[in-house]
């Protein structure tokens, strides 16, 4: 990812197959410990909750002439129901942002990916997270007559 020509975030994925036995002895990326997400241990007033479900988000965030990429994605590439946003939060007050989605098991990736284990593929967990990163710097955004995210 990158801001004015200057790289801020790198990261690498793979894919492949896994056994069984490597499956069931996983302990997944917080290494088996419950981790609590900040905002469930800092309340704060200043959080922006952002119910991507409701009407009036997409009045505020939605599509608009005079704002045509001031948007997130929608339908079956929307991949948060909530997005909670602390502007000065956050380990180090920079700002935080915190997504959620329930999981449904008919949603439409589980049966397309890895026969006979479904989950969600890694891509569409990055995209999730682009996308609460969209939102937290889109709060911010006002002053931009139409600011856009691109790939690169």
């Amino acid at each position: 990812m990158s801001c004015d020509g200057q790289i801020f975030f790198e990261g690498d994925t793979m894919f492949g197959y896994f056994t069984g036995e490597s499956l069931a002895a996983q302990v997944g990326l917080d290494g088996g410990k419950k981790a609590v997400p900040w905002i469930d241990e800092n309340a704060s007033d200043s959080s922006i909750i952002l119910d991507l479900n409701s009407v009036d988000y997409r009045k505020v965030l939605g599509e608009k002439p005079e704002h045509p990429h001031f948007l997130l994605c929608s339908g079956q590439l929307s991949f948060s129901d909530i997005i909670r946003i602390v502007p000065e939060g956050g380990k180090f007050s920079k700002g935080y942002v915190y997504a959620r989605k329930e999981v449904n098991p008919e949603d439409w990736f589980f049966p397309c990916h890895f026969h006979g284990d479904p989950v969600m593929p890694g891509s569409l967990g990055v995209e999730a997270i682009i996308q609460a990163l969209q939102a937290f710097a889109s709060a911010g955004m006002e002053p931009f007559k139409s600011p856009r995210f691109l790939p690169f």
